[in-house]
Protein backbone atom coordinates (compact mmCIF):
# COMPACT_ATOMS: atom_id res chain seq x y z
CA UNK A 1 0.00 0.00 0.00
CA UNK A 2 1.89 3.53 -1.40
CA UNK A 3 0.30 5.65 1.45
CA UNK A 4 0.61 9.55 2.22
CA UNK A 5 1.09 10.47 5.56
CA UNK A 6 -1.63 13.23 5.55
CA UNK A 7 -3.88 10.26 4.50
CA UNK A 8 -3.42 8.43 7.54
CA UNK A 9 -6.07 10.97 8.61
CA UNK A 10 -9.68 9.81 8.05
CA UNK A 11 -9.78 12.46 4.71
CA UNK A 12 -8.94 13.29 1.20
CA UNK A 13 -12.02 13.15 -1.84
CA UNK A 14 -9.64 13.12 -5.16
CA UNK A 15 -8.26 16.39 -6.42
CA UNK A 16 -8.34 16.11 -10.00
CA UNK A 17 -5.97 18.47 -11.80
CA UNK A 18 -6.54 18.39 -8.81
CA UNK A 19 -10.14 18.56 -9.58
CA UNK A 20 -12.38 16.87 -6.99
CA UNK A 21 -14.68 14.25 -8.70
CA UNK A 22 -17.12 15.09 -6.24
CA UNK A 23 -16.65 19.22 -6.06
CA UNK A 24 -20.45 18.72 -6.58
CA UNK A 25 -23.01 16.69 -5.90
CA UNK A 26 -23.33 14.35 -9.01
CA UNK A 27 -26.18 12.85 -10.60
CA UNK A 28 -26.74 9.38 -10.04
CA UNK A 29 -26.04 6.74 -12.39
CA UNK A 30 -28.71 5.22 -14.01
CA UNK A 31 -28.13 1.52 -12.65
CA UNK A 32 -30.91 -0.41 -10.96
CA UNK A 33 -32.67 1.17 -7.42
CA UNK A 34 -30.88 -1.08 -5.02
CA UNK A 35 -27.46 -0.19 -6.61
CA UNK A 36 -28.33 3.24 -7.09
CA UNK A 37 -29.23 3.64 -3.14
CA UNK A 38 -25.86 2.35 -2.34
CA UNK A 39 -24.04 4.84 -5.27
CA UNK A 40 -26.13 7.96 -3.08
CA UNK A 41 -25.12 6.42 0.70
CA UNK A 42 -21.54 5.94 -0.72
CA UNK A 43 -21.81 9.85 -1.80
CA UNK A 44 -23.18 11.07 1.42
CA UNK A 45 -20.54 9.23 3.63
CA UNK A 46 -17.51 10.79 1.29
CA UNK A 47 -19.34 14.04 1.86
CA UNK A 48 -18.82 13.19 5.80
CA UNK A 49 -15.23 11.77 5.22
CA UNK A 50 -16.59 8.97 6.60
CA UNK A 51 -14.27 6.45 3.51
CA UNK A 52 -14.41 3.44 5.28
CA UNK A 53 -18.08 3.88 4.46
CA UNK A 54 -18.54 5.01 1.43
CA UNK A 55 -15.77 2.55 -0.28
CA UNK A 56 -17.97 -0.84 1.40
CA UNK A 57 -21.03 1.50 -0.30
CA UNK A 58 -19.89 2.00 -3.35
CA UNK A 59 -18.60 -1.31 -3.77
CA UNK A 60 -21.86 -2.71 -2.70
CA UNK A 61 -23.40 -0.25 -5.74
CA UNK A 62 -20.68 -2.10 -8.38
CA UNK A 63 -21.78 -5.73 -7.19
CA UNK A 64 -25.35 -4.53 -7.98
CA UNK A 65 -25.37 -2.81 -10.74
CA UNK A 66 -22.44 -5.50 -12.41
CA UNK A 67 -20.90 -3.46 -14.81
CA UNK A 68 -21.23 0.54 -13.62
CA UNK A 69 -18.14 3.15 -14.62
CA UNK A 70 -19.75 5.92 -12.43
CA UNK A 71 -19.36 2.98 -9.47
CA UNK A 72 -15.47 2.59 -10.08
CA UNK A 73 -14.53 5.62 -10.65
CA UNK A 74 -16.09 6.29 -6.94
CA UNK A 75 -14.42 3.65 -5.83
CA UNK A 76 -10.98 4.60 -7.20
CA UNK A 77 -11.78 8.40 -5.69
CA UNK A 78 -12.12 7.06 -2.30
CA UNK A 79 -8.99 4.14 -2.52
CA UNK A 80 -7.01 7.17 -3.28
CA UNK A 81 -8.22 8.97 -0.47
CA UNK A 82 -7.06 6.62 2.24
CA UNK A 83 -3.89 6.53 0.54
CA UNK A 84 -3.68 3.12 -1.50
CA UNK A 85 -2.87 4.46 -4.72
CA UNK A 86 -1.98 1.01 -5.89
CA UNK A 87 -5.48 -0.23 -5.57
CA UNK A 88 -6.95 2.86 -6.99
CA UNK A 89 -5.05 2.34 -10.25
CA UNK A 90 -5.99 -0.87 -10.60
CA UNK A 91 -9.84 -0.03 -10.50
CA UNK A 92 -8.99 2.36 -13.26
CA UNK A 93 -7.44 -0.15 -15.30
CA UNK A 94 -10.66 -1.92 -14.67
CA UNK A 95 -12.59 0.93 -15.44
CA UNK A 96 -10.69 1.42 -19.04
CA UNK A 97 -11.08 -2.18 -19.98
CA UNK A 98 -14.91 -2.21 -19.28
CA UNK A 99 -15.70 0.02 -21.92
CA UNK A 100 -14.76 0.91 -25.56
CA UNK A 101 -16.41 4.58 -25.58
CA UNK A 102 -13.41 6.85 -26.20
CA UNK A 103 -14.80 9.66 -23.88
CA UNK A 104 -15.56 6.70 -21.19
CA UNK A 105 -12.23 5.17 -21.82
CA UNK A 106 -11.07 8.87 -21.05
CA UNK A 107 -12.28 9.07 -18.10
CA UNK A 108 -10.50 5.76 -16.84
CA UNK A 109 -6.99 7.55 -18.37
CA UNK A 110 -7.54 10.80 -17.22
CA UNK A 111 -7.78 9.55 -13.56
CA UNK A 112 -4.79 7.28 -13.71
CA UNK A 113 -2.93 9.92 -15.23
CA UNK A 114 -4.07 12.49 -12.01
CA UNK A 115 -3.42 9.37 -9.20
CA UNK A 116 0.36 9.79 -11.07
CA UNK A 117 0.44 13.26 -11.04
CA UNK A 118 0.20 13.70 -7.50
CA UNK A 119 2.18 10.95 -7.00
CA UNK A 120 4.65 13.18 -8.66
CA UNK A 121 4.00 16.04 -6.57
CA UNK A 122 4.20 13.68 -3.32
CA UNK A 123 7.68 12.41 -3.80
CA UNK A 124 8.78 15.62 -5.06
CA UNK A 125 7.41 17.88 -2.53
CA UNK A 126 8.22 15.29 0.31
CA UNK A 127 6.84 16.67 3.76
CA UNK A 128 3.00 16.34 3.99
CA UNK A 129 2.81 13.47 1.48
CA UNK A 130 5.05 10.48 0.37
CA UNK A 131 8.93 10.86 1.22
CA UNK A 132 10.85 12.73 -1.34
CA UNK A 133 12.36 10.28 -4.03
CA UNK A 134 13.12 11.92 -7.54
CA UNK A 135 13.77 8.26 -9.00
CA UNK A 136 9.94 8.05 -8.43
CA UNK A 137 8.97 10.84 -9.02
CA UNK A 138 10.38 10.75 -12.84
CA UNK A 139 8.58 7.55 -12.90
CA UNK A 140 5.36 8.88 -11.49
CA UNK A 141 5.64 11.47 -13.59
CA UNK A 142 6.14 9.03 -16.99
CA UNK A 143 3.17 6.86 -16.03
CA UNK A 144 0.95 10.35 -15.86
CA UNK A 145 2.79 11.44 -19.55
CA UNK A 146 1.22 8.30 -21.20
CA UNK A 147 -2.41 8.12 -19.66
CA UNK A 148 -2.98 11.31 -20.26
CA UNK A 149 -1.33 11.64 -23.74
CA UNK A 150 -3.85 8.56 -24.63
CA UNK A 151 -6.86 10.73 -22.14
CA UNK A 152 -6.82 13.65 -25.17
CA UNK A 153 -6.81 11.43 -27.92
CA UNK A 154 -9.74 9.22 -26.80
CA UNK A 155 -11.47 12.79 -25.70
CA UNK A 156 -9.83 16.07 -26.95
CA UNK A 157 -12.75 18.75 -25.87
CA UNK A 158 -12.56 17.99 -21.84
CA UNK A 159 -11.70 20.72 -20.57
CA UNK A 160 -10.53 19.63 -17.31
CA UNK A 161 -8.47 17.32 -18.63
CA UNK A 162 -7.22 19.33 -21.28
CA UNK A 163 -6.06 22.20 -18.23
CA UNK A 164 -4.54 18.90 -16.32
CA UNK A 165 -2.54 17.92 -19.44
CA UNK A 166 -1.25 21.71 -20.21
CA UNK A 167 -0.01 21.32 -16.09
CA UNK A 168 1.77 17.75 -17.08
CA UNK A 169 3.41 19.23 -20.07
CA UNK A 170 4.56 22.32 -18.32
CA UNK A 171 6.23 19.90 -15.76
CA UNK A 172 7.67 18.45 -18.49
CA UNK A 173 9.37 21.85 -19.84
CA UNK A 174 7.50 20.86 -23.16
CA UNK A 175 6.49 24.50 -22.87
CA UNK A 176 4.99 25.34 -26.64
CA UNK A 177 3.08 22.23 -26.24
CA UNK A 178 1.45 23.58 -22.68
CA UNK A 179 0.91 26.92 -24.06
CA UNK A 180 -0.77 25.15 -27.13
CA UNK A 181 -3.10 22.79 -24.19
CA UNK A 182 -4.02 26.26 -22.30
CA UNK A 183 -4.82 28.10 -25.33
CA UNK A 184 -7.26 25.35 -26.80
CA UNK A 185 -8.82 24.64 -23.23
CA UNK A 186 -9.59 28.79 -22.77
CA UNK A 187 -11.17 28.41 -26.22
CA UNK A 188 -13.36 25.38 -25.50
CA UNK A 189 -16.81 26.30 -25.79
CA UNK A 190 -18.41 26.63 -23.19
CA UNK A 191 -15.44 27.37 -20.80
CA UNK A 192 -16.16 29.18 -17.90
CA UNK A 193 -14.88 32.46 -17.31
CA UNK A 194 -13.28 32.04 -14.55
CA UNK A 195 -11.77 29.30 -16.23
CA UNK A 196 -11.25 31.06 -19.26
CA UNK A 197 -8.99 33.73 -18.13
CA UNK A 198 -7.17 31.32 -16.10
CA UNK A 199 -5.99 29.22 -18.90
CA UNK A 200 -5.16 31.54 -20.95
CA UNK A 201 -3.04 33.57 -18.53
CA UNK A 202 -1.17 29.80 -18.19
CA UNK A 203 -0.44 29.52 -21.81
CA UNK A 204 1.49 33.18 -21.62
CA UNK A 205 3.38 32.31 -18.66
CA UNK A 206 4.11 28.40 -18.53
CA UNK A 207 6.32 28.72 -15.60
CA UNK A 208 3.66 29.39 -13.20
CA UNK A 209 1.90 26.26 -14.45
CA UNK A 210 4.71 23.77 -13.13
CA UNK A 211 3.69 24.64 -9.69
CA UNK A 212 1.19 21.87 -8.05
CA UNK A 213 -2.31 22.99 -9.12
CA UNK A 214 -4.81 23.91 -5.83
CA UNK A 215 -7.32 21.40 -5.49
CA UNK A 216 -10.55 22.90 -6.54
CA UNK A 217 -12.84 23.28 -3.24
CA UNK A 218 -16.02 24.89 -1.80
CA UNK A 219 -16.75 25.76 2.07
CA UNK A 220 -18.96 27.97 4.10
CA UNK A 221 -17.76 30.52 6.31
CA UNK A 222 -18.94 30.74 10.08
CA UNK A 223 -21.41 33.25 9.00
CA UNK A 224 -23.24 30.73 6.14
CA UNK A 225 -21.56 32.67 2.99
CA UNK A 226 -19.83 30.50 0.05
CA UNK A 227 -16.23 30.51 -0.83
CA UNK A 228 -14.34 28.48 -3.20
CA UNK A 229 -11.27 28.81 -5.11
CA UNK A 230 -13.38 30.09 -8.33
CA UNK A 231 -14.89 32.75 -6.31
CA UNK A 232 -11.03 33.51 -5.34
CA UNK A 233 -9.45 33.81 -8.80
CA UNK A 234 -7.13 36.25 -9.35
CA UNK A 235 -6.49 36.87 -5.81
CA UNK A 236 -3.62 35.81 -3.32
CA UNK A 237 -5.09 33.23 -0.91
CA UNK A 238 -3.21 32.46 2.61
CA UNK A 239 -4.95 29.03 3.87
CA UNK A 240 -4.09 29.01 7.63
CA UNK A 241 -4.63 25.35 8.81
CA UNK A 242 -5.00 25.82 12.88
CA UNK A 243 -7.14 25.13 15.74
CA UNK A 244 -7.50 26.77 18.88
CA UNK A 245 -6.08 23.36 20.68
CA UNK A 246 -2.46 24.39 19.02
CA UNK A 247 0.14 26.47 21.14
CA UNK A 248 1.95 27.08 17.48
CA UNK A 249 -1.03 28.22 16.02
CA UNK A 250 -1.45 30.42 19.15
CA UNK A 251 1.83 31.92 19.09
CA UNK A 252 1.80 32.59 15.08
CA UNK A 253 -1.30 34.44 15.66
CA UNK A 254 0.04 37.97 15.86
CA UNK A 255 2.30 37.52 12.58
CA UNK A 256 -0.64 35.90 10.68
CA UNK A 257 -3.43 38.05 11.95
CA UNK A 258 -1.25 41.29 10.86
CA UNK A 259 -1.40 39.95 7.18
CA UNK A 260 -4.60 41.64 5.81
CA UNK A 261 -3.85 45.08 6.90
CA UNK A 262 -0.52 44.73 5.23
CA UNK A 263 -2.02 44.12 1.81
CA UNK A 264 -5.00 45.16 -0.67
CA UNK A 265 -8.12 43.94 0.96
CA UNK A 266 -9.48 43.39 -2.95
CA UNK A 267 -5.95 41.72 -3.70
CA UNK A 268 -5.19 39.09 -0.49
CA UNK A 269 -7.71 37.06 1.35
CA UNK A 270 -6.67 35.28 4.41
CA UNK A 271 -8.59 32.00 5.06
CA UNK A 272 -8.59 30.99 8.17
CA UNK A 273 -9.38 27.06 8.62
CA UNK A 274 -10.55 25.55 11.60
CA UNK A 275 -10.07 21.75 12.55
CA UNK A 276 -10.54 20.25 16.16
CA UNK A 277 -12.86 22.33 17.66
CA UNK A 278 -15.93 23.18 18.43
CA UNK A 279 -18.54 25.57 16.75
CA UNK A 280 -18.23 27.25 20.60
CA UNK A 281 -14.91 27.27 20.77
CA UNK A 282 -14.14 28.72 17.57
CA UNK A 283 -16.90 31.51 18.04
CA UNK A 284 -15.46 31.84 21.40
CA UNK A 285 -11.89 32.37 20.44
CA UNK A 286 -12.58 34.19 17.55
CA UNK A 287 -14.95 37.23 19.32
CA UNK A 288 -12.47 37.25 22.30
CA UNK A 289 -9.32 37.54 20.25
CA UNK A 290 -11.31 40.02 17.26
CA UNK A 291 -9.90 37.71 14.67
CA UNK A 292 -9.74 38.97 11.10
CA UNK A 293 -9.66 36.40 7.80
CA UNK A 294 -12.54 34.54 6.65
CA UNK A 295 -13.52 32.19 9.36
CA UNK A 296 -13.72 28.44 8.25
CA UNK A 297 -14.79 25.65 10.06
CA UNK A 298 -13.28 22.66 8.72
CA UNK A 299 -15.51 19.80 10.75
CA UNK A 300 -15.14 17.09 8.01
CA UNK A 301 -11.32 17.57 7.69
CA UNK A 302 -12.34 17.53 4.21
CA UNK A 303 -9.80 21.00 3.10
CA UNK A 304 -7.37 19.61 5.51
CA UNK A 305 -7.29 16.59 3.42
CA UNK A 306 -7.75 17.94 -0.46
CA UNK A 307 -4.17 20.30 0.86
CA UNK A 308 -2.87 17.07 2.26
CA UNK A 309 -2.03 18.81 5.78
CA UNK A 310 -0.93 16.71 8.54
CA UNK A 311 0.52 19.22 10.57
CA UNK A 312 -0.54 22.29 12.88
CA UNK A 313 0.05 25.20 11.81
CA UNK A 314 -0.03 24.65 8.09
CA UNK A 315 0.70 27.64 5.49
CA UNK A 316 -0.71 27.21 1.83
CA UNK A 317 -0.07 30.06 -0.53
CA UNK A 318 -2.33 30.51 -3.30
CA UNK A 319 -1.55 32.84 -6.33
CA UNK A 320 -4.33 34.41 -8.63
CA UNK A 321 -4.17 31.21 -10.90
CA UNK A 322 -5.05 28.22 -8.84
CA UNK A 323 -1.64 27.36 -8.20
CA UNK A 324 0.12 26.38 -4.93
CA UNK A 325 3.41 28.55 -4.46
CA UNK A 326 4.35 28.08 -0.65
CA UNK A 327 3.29 25.55 1.67
CA UNK A 328 5.03 26.02 5.16
CA UNK A 329 4.55 24.52 8.79
CA UNK A 330 4.53 27.22 11.32
CA UNK A 331 5.83 30.69 10.06
CA UNK A 332 9.32 29.73 9.56
CA UNK A 333 9.05 30.91 6.13
CA UNK A 334 8.45 34.64 5.17
CA UNK A 335 4.80 34.84 4.60
CA UNK A 336 4.83 38.42 4.01
CA UNK A 337 7.69 38.63 1.15
CA UNK A 338 5.93 35.57 -0.27
CA UNK A 339 2.38 37.13 -0.27
CA UNK A 340 4.37 40.83 -1.15
CA UNK A 341 6.09 39.08 -4.36
CA UNK A 342 2.79 37.45 -6.12
CA UNK A 343 0.80 40.62 -5.66
CA UNK A 344 3.63 42.69 -7.70
CA UNK A 345 2.85 39.75 -10.93
CA UNK A 346 0.56 40.87 -13.33
CA UNK A 347 -3.13 40.34 -12.37
CA UNK A 348 -4.78 38.74 -14.73
CA UNK A 349 -8.57 40.04 -16.39
CA UNK A 350 -11.39 38.01 -17.04
CA UNK A 351 -12.66 40.02 -19.88
CA UNK A 352 -9.87 41.10 -21.98
CA UNK A 353 -8.65 36.61 -21.95
CA UNK A 354 -12.28 35.75 -22.71
CA UNK A 355 -11.71 38.41 -26.01
CA UNK A 356 -8.65 37.29 -26.87
CA UNK A 357 -10.00 33.56 -26.71
CA UNK A 358 -12.80 34.40 -28.87
CA UNK A 359 -12.05 36.69 -30.89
Amino acid sequence: MIGRLSRNLPTLALALASVPLFAQAPELPDIPAAARDAYKQGVDAQGRQELDVALERFQFALKQAGSCLDCMEAIATVQQAIGNDKAALSTASRMASATSIPKSKARADMLTGHIYYEEYFAYTEGEGAFEKNPGKAQDALRHAEAALARAVQEDPTNEPLMMLHGHLLATLKRDSDASAAFTACAATPGISQTECARALRLSKNVEIARNEPAPPFEATTLDGKKVSLDSLSGKIVLLDFWGTWCPVCRGDSDYVQSLPDSFPKDRFVLLEIDSGDTRAALTNYIDQNHLEGTQIQDDTNKLQSLFHVSAYPTYVILDGDGTIRMRERGARGDLRGEIRKLLAEPASSPNSTIAAAHP
